[in-house]
């Protein structure tokens, strides 16, 4: 829906834009090219889990989780001419994300994957078309949850039990 302020998509400001090629369950570049299921993306995740369980066993603090940092969008020179973006690697690996500017959290206790989006202004709809909301991220990216960006670091010293301590950065 639209109008009314506050997160989850719902209102207010819009979520980034998603490629023309954004169906759930499937990772694609367009036409003609392979699809890969969102599910490996989730396995990933969990190798990630299970491995730094099996690597640090007990080092890993209660709590504990990796971040990390998708690919950022730039702009060449002064102008508004966007070079074709290419996804971080191992945000790719981890969450099969095309789109920039985002954050993803695994927690190591239990696997629970975050990914964090920009949050844009709505009137960017003119420029780019629909804007999509947390819940068609998550329905396409098949995370646990989606936020926005602007909530991560209260979502790690909430989370965290106060941030700092149990975060390693990718």
């Amino acid at each position: 829906g639209g109008g009314g302020g506050g997160g989850g998509g719902d209102g207010g400001d819009a979520a980034v834009h998603l490629a023309p090629t954004f169906a759930p369950g499937v990772f694609s570049m367009g036409a003609h090219t392979l699809q890969v299921p969102m599910s490996m993306h989730k396995e990933n995740r969990e190798r990630l889990v299970a491995r730094m369980r099996e690597q640090y066993g007990a080092q890993v603090p209660a709590r504990a989780a990796v971040l990390v940092a998708g690919g950022r969008a730039t702009m060449r020179y002064d102008s508004d001419h966007e070079p074709l973006f290419r996804q971080e690697s191992y945000f790719q690996w981890l969450f099969g994300v095309k789109e920039p500017d985002c954050y993803g959290v695994v927690e190591l206790d239990d696997g629970h994957s975050v990914l964090f989006i920009p949050r844009l202004p709505a009137a960017y709809a003119v420029w780019m078309g629909t804007i999509k909301s947390c819940d068609d991220f998550q329905r396409v990216y098949e995370v646990d949850e989606v936020r926005y960006v602007d909530e991560l670091d209260a979502y790690l010293s909430t989370k965290r039990g106060g941030g700092g301590g149990g975060a390693a950065a990718a």
